[in-house]
């Protein structure tokens, strides 16, 4: 049986993976000034934080509809047996019953679709593993039992650069983002179970470091062999930083990099850093 993974720009999966294994990724739309822009295929990362820099103006998204994805699945079921479908935390975007609602145009069996509860390369992990084991030749059900495992395993370390992007999503006071950007505040976002949280406030990025190594080591767990992932958005040189204190402290096998997208770049700002492993 062939199988077809697919997923959406919010998984900021690198170049190589989509095509070694033949993805197929649902663009989320930039909205920015007058224009509208596909995540990925009209914009560059690149180009979307380069135009966040010389903007004043608050850039929107909008998600994958259903009778986009509709399209998608019924050109490639003409083309594999079966769809499955890996999308965006469906706590923070309709993408995902968006799928499930394209899904319900399709027989029974030809189209599974799975909320990963996650964004970035968390969700892009689960992407790459089941799109290696499909093409390994996995079955239908060993690649969704192995993508539900991953769903509930993958835990999120996301550094904040900056407070502006919380309060411009309403989340935070002006008041509490002048003060915490003078104090170098820099949050760290968790998600539990599909919500994101803060869990730590940094003072400084070598502090914010310092937290990810203890929260990776608070599960006490080995990473060494493991594939984990770092995503940035602008900051090209935290990225590398947190590259290298990784490397340092965990040995993994693998660590899959990747520039965050518009999509997630709009709500997490410039130069904020995640990293993203199986507990």
């Amino acid at each position: 049986m062939s199988i077809c993974i697919v997923t959406d720009s919010c998984a900021d999966l690198p170049e190589e993976f989509v095509s070694r294994y033949n993805i197929s990724v649902a663009p989320f739309l930039s909205i920015f000034e007058d224009k509208t822009y596909r995540d990925g295929v009209d914009i560059t990362p690149q180009q979307f934080y380069e135009k966040l820099a010389r903007s004043n103006y608050i850039p929107t998204t909008g998600m994958v509809t259903p009778g986009y994805f509709s399209e998608m699945f019924a050109g490639l079921l003409r083309k594999y047996d079966t769809v499955i479908a890996l999308i965006f935390d469906s706590k923070l975007s309709g993408a995902y019953n968006s799928a499930v609602t394209a899904a319900k145009n399709f027989p029974e069996d030809a189209v599974a679709v799975v909320d990963t509860k996650g964004a970035t390369l968390g969700q892009g992990l689960t992407v790459i593993k089941a799109a290696c084991m499909a093409d390994q030749g996995a079955t239908k059900e060993e690649i969704l039992k192995e993508a539900n495992r991953m769903v509930d395993d993958i835990r999120y370390a996301i550094v904040l650069g900056s407070l502006d992007y919380l309060h411009k999503g309403g989340r935070l006071s002006s008041s509490q983002r002048i003060v915490g950007n003078v104090l170098n505040i820099k949050p760290i976002m968790g998600l539990d179970d599909g919500t994101p949280y803060i869990m730590e406030r940094a003072r400084g990025m070598k502090r914010a470091y310092r937290f990810v190594v203890d929260y990776i080591k608070s599960f006490d767990t080995s990473l060494e062999g493991k594939t984990i992932g770092l995503s940035y958005t602008n900051a090209v040189k935290e990225g590398n930083e947190l590259e290298r204190i990784i490397k340092e402290n965990f040995h993994p096998a693998e660590i899959v990099k990747s520039q965050a997208g518009a999509a997630i770049g709009t709500h997490v700002g410039p130069q904020t850093i995640g990293v993203y492993f199986e507990r």
